[in-house]
């Protein structure tokens, strides 16, 4: 049996507890302090073979080839004896243990927290770029199993300077074109105030409801047998028109009729959001009968309303907070990175300025917040958005978790805003400037998002003492597949390669990704505080502050042809360029809205726009600018079902319409030649 040995810092009352029970079942335990600990791996490490690591060369291959530059570790001795052959592989089994469980292999293995002291699981170490199955409560413990092949692509880059450090991750599914089914089990939550009466669409005998009605009778028609729907109107008081019920040739019918009440009978005065809500969630836990209910399927809330708030639990964080608690409590053993098993899409309609319906779908959903012009055509073909993208998904509870150490400091300015999460049990316990997490529900194929971070550090010198191989960053991400399995996977950033990046020109992926960011965290600046001027009817100043963005991204596109031309970069300059000017297009259209509409409408198109950019998901057709570009929908050839195909055949066609004129590559080539 395979001897494992674990790091942890305990009172002295612990080490008695620990001791005492031990002796009690009569298993064997050895405590060593830090200093023993590290005279052990010091031995050991002598001893130990170095595998490739990141790409980087092993011993044998650096004695071979002098351009692989790496620090070696002392050699074993040539002859020894048959004792000393064996109390040396003794040792280098304890120091690798050793050295394994201090490499930060104690973050949530398991995908529950039982109750009581969390055990952590097995100390052993994934090699970089692999795939890892977590362990299940119950389970054995040993290795956990590598996974060939995944559906998920995590990549990330490095960019540094004397005092700046930046790491951009990359996650993608663009290999994944074709989606199994999996069950989805949607709740339909929709506002029944009077403003709904409104008209919605170029057809004046159709209002905002009649619409909606329309939508969910189609939405029965798409979904598949075994796929879970409930319907939950608010007004005053919530009212649950049907419990969340298989799909079967017999149940349709039963629910098609129900939905035909939605518009009929007296419509609300007030619209009180959080009933709603308490209301659609407590669908979901009359429905679920054990735990891995909420993980099996795709839990999905897709709100509609003209965003008037003004009942219930009106202010924007007391309400974030009671749906989240909400949430948490359902399924309370579920660690942080589960916890939020529902994602809860918003879509608007309408010139109400809803802060809380904009940040319930900032907080608790992944994707954009859908905004649906009154002149909209075909809005319930916009609806079917976020039913597509959690059709599609081959990936949700994704977490992400970067860790600095040897006192780097986090650049908040820097750091991808969209998707952050605060941990409230950090598995590291190093304060809050150590580490940053990030939560996305789920993940669609053919999809890819970006995390750019930026840490503070002292430059070369800081780190000098430091061995090569030291380990500066961590970076972790978690997800569940279409299998229901939790898998993961660690990269590590070494002082070896921040000192390459900060010498070495980064390669035009690098680049690619590192302006992408930059680019990113202007255009979400520039539209969160010409939002904030709009929110207080001052229009002039929201126009200014666009205006001014433009000029700023127009100057990063300056910036970036040149270095472009001096690293022979073109086609990376070609590709950043065309991102960039679909920017400046954005904003251009925005600023043309403020002229034509409302403060209300203005202000949430800028927040949908801002959104699908950030997040790079996609929106309701003809919102974004170069959608293409910047947030394109998933190219699927398959989902699965024939059901969805009428839906996605209707988005990709709106998407087509409604595309706006974008920069094409005669002219960016034509600019590049006369820059």
């Amino acid at each position: 049996m395979d001897e494992k040995v674990y790091a942890l810092r305990l009172t002295g009352e612990q080490k008695a507890g620990i001791h005492s029970l031990f002796q009690e079942r009569g298993w064997r335990l050895e405590l060593d302090t830090i200093d023993r600990y590290k005279e052990k791996e010091e031995v050991a490490g002598d001893y130990i073979t170095i595998n490739r690591v990141n790409g980087r060369a092993s011993p044998e291959e650096c004695k071979e080839s002098p351009i692989a530059r790496r620090r070696l570790r002392s050699e074993p001795t040539a002859s020894i004896s048959e004792d000393d052959q064996k109390r040396l592989q003794d040792m280098k089994k304890i120091g690798s243990s050793y050295t394994q469980s201090f490499k930060g292999t104690f973050k949530a293995g398991s995908v529950r927290k039982e109750s009581g002291l969390e055990v952590p699981p097995s100390a052993s170490s994934a090699p970089q770029g692999q795939w890892r199955l977590s362990h299940m409560p119950g389970s054995s413990g040993g290795d956990q199993p590598e996974v060939e092949s995944c559906d998920i692509s995590f990549k990330h880059f490095l960019v540094a300077d004397d005092k700046s450090i930046q790491v951009i991750t990359r996650l993608s599914t663009e290999h994944v074109h074709t989606v199994s089914r999996v069950p989805v089990r949607i709740v339909l939550l929709i506002d029944r105030s009077g403003s709904m009466l409104h008209k919605l669409g170029r057809d004046s005998r159709h209002t905002k409801i009649t619409k909606v009605k329309q939508f969910a009778s189609q939405l029965l028609a798409s979904l598949d047998d075994d796929d879970e729907v409930g319907l939950v109107t608010f007004g005053e008081d919530a009212e649950v028109f049907f419990p969340l019920e298989k799909l079967t040739a017999k149940s349709r019918p039963v629910l098609q009729h129900r939905l035909e009440n939605l518009d009929r009978g007296n419509m609300s005065r007030v619209t009180n959001l959080s009933a709603g809500l308490k209301a659609a969630l407590k669908v979901f836990f009359n429905a679920s009968k054990k735990e891995s209910d909420y993980l099996e399927s795709k839990n999905s809330i897709l709100v509609f309303s003209d965003g008037e708030i003004n009942a219930g639990t009106t202010d924007t964080n007391s309400l974030l907070h009671e749906v989240r608690q909400n949430i948490r409590q359902m399924v309370p053993k579920l660690d942080d990175s589960q916890n939020q098993w529902v994602t809860i899409s918003v879509v608007t309609t309408g010139s109400n300025i809803s802060e809380q319906a904009y940040m319930l779908s900032k907080t608790c959903s992944s994707e954009a917040y859908y905004y649906i012009s009154k002149d909209a055509v075909d809005p319930e073909a916009d609806l079917f958005l976020p039913v597509l993208l959690r059709k599609s998904a081959v990936a949700w509870n994704i977490s992400y978790v970067i860790k600095l150490s040897h006192g780097m400091t986090f650049d908040d300015e820097k750091c991808s805003r969209d998707n952050r999460i605060r941990l409230r049990r950090s598995s590291y316990g190093s304060g809050p400037r150590a580490e940053k997490a990030y939560f996305m529900y789920d993940f669609a194929a053919d999809h890819s998002r970006q995390i750019g971070v930026g840490a503070n550090w002292d430059g070369e010198e800081s780190i000098q003492h430091l061995p090569n191989d030291q380990q500066l960053f961590k970076l972790r991400v978690e997800y569940t597949n279409i299998k229901g399995d939790r898998l993961w996977q660690e990269q590590i950033i070494t002082k070896e390669d921040v000192i390459d990046a900060l010498h070495k020109r980064p390669n035009s992926e690098t680049n690619i990704a590192a302006r992408k960011h930059e680019v990113q965290m202007v255009s979400s600046d520039v539209l969160r505080f010409a939002a904030e001027h709009m929110k207080v009817g001052d229009k002039r100043k929201s126009k200014a502050v666009m205006l001014e963005g433009q000029r700023d991204l127009q100057s990063l596109l300056n910036k970036f042809g040149e270095q472009s031309l001096e690293r022979s970069q073109s086609q990376s300059s070609i590709e950043i360029q065309m991102y960039a000017k679909s920017v400046v297009d954005n904003l251009g259209a925005l600023i043309d809205t403020i002229e034509q509409t409302t403060e209300g409408e203005s202000w949430n198109k800028m927040k949908a726009v801002s959104t699908a950019i950030s997040r790079e998901t996609p929106n309701v057709a003809g919102t974004v600018v170069g959608d293409d570009i910047l947030c394109p929908l998933p190219q699927l050839q398959g989902t699965g079902t024939h059901m969805m195909s009428d839906p996605l055949q209707r988005l990709m066609a709106k998407n087509k319409q409604k595309k706006r004129r974008t920069i094409g590559l005669d002219t960016l080539l034509e600019d590049l030649q006369l820059s």
